[in-house]
């Protein structure tokens, strides 16, 4: 409150020069008034709603809780129902292939659908995720690929015995051209990864209610983020 009083101040001030410095003092008190209330206040209340909003995205909300076990879900734990499991060291087409499988109706997971549909996912816990049956984390959503980069390689290794009709893809590229490819991506992938987490943390994204506004159908429940809506 001291914040905003202060901030009302400035409003009764006499008008000064655009290079006051009790001008440039005002503006500075309101900067941190604004930075105060959405940060105690908005930030907090929107990632709320944002929870509540997408907490029908989950399926099945309770996969990836640690309690399940092997010996709980027996066979089912032994099929997943996956088609297509693919491993990829990165920058090797992944984002390509997985695009293309979503435009001809095939749905498949990569790294960032992983990340928001089992956010309690632990790499120390995978045997004890109930990966297979009906109920399980991938039937559930309808997944018929799992395309893996190099972070999320662990999960292929856990899924290849659990699914015994799988093919399994490796995707390959030439060295030279590899290299060439992610040091392009490594030299502008700081600076742009940094530019938009300031943005989305600080700014934007995290700071409004998108759960509200980005209504999902029911048909569309685990849909990935590639898919085009067709």
């Amino acid at each position: 409150m001291a914040a905003v009083r202060r901030v009302a101040q400035c409003g009764s001030t006499s008008r000064l020069g655009a290079a006051s410095p009790r001008r440039w003092c005002c503006g500075r008190q309101r900067f941190w008034a604004w930075l105060l209330l959405n940060t105690v206040v908005l930030r907090p209340l929107f990632g709320w709603l944002n929870t509540l909003a997408f907490r029908g995205w989950q399926c099945p909300p309770d996969a990836t809780d640690g309690t399940s076990s092997r010996a709980e879900h027996g066979h089912e734990q032994n099929d997943t129902g996956l088609q297509l499991l693919v491993a990829s060291a990165g920058n090797s087409g992944s984002t390509a292939l997985q695009a293309a499988l979503e435009v001809v109706g095939v749905r498949a997971y990569g790294p960032e659908e992983f990340t928001f549909y089992a956010p309690g996912l632990r790499y120390s816990d995978l045997a004890s995720v109930h990966w297979g049956g009906p109920s399980g984390l991938l039937q559930s959503c309808g997944v018929q690929v799992v395309v893996a980069d190099l972070f999320t390689m662990p999960i292929v290794e856990e899924l290849i015995p659990r699914s015994p009709n799988a093919k399994l893809l490796v995707l390959r590229r030439g060295w030279s051209s590899w290299r060439a490819s992610k040091r392009s991506t490594i030299a502008r992938g700081l600076q742009s990864q940094v530019a938009v987490r300031v943005t989305s943390m600080v700014l934007l994204c995290h700071w409004l209610p998108l759960g509200l506004i980005w209504p999902v159908a029911p048909n569309d429940v685990g849909a990935a983020f590639y898919n085009t809506g067709g």
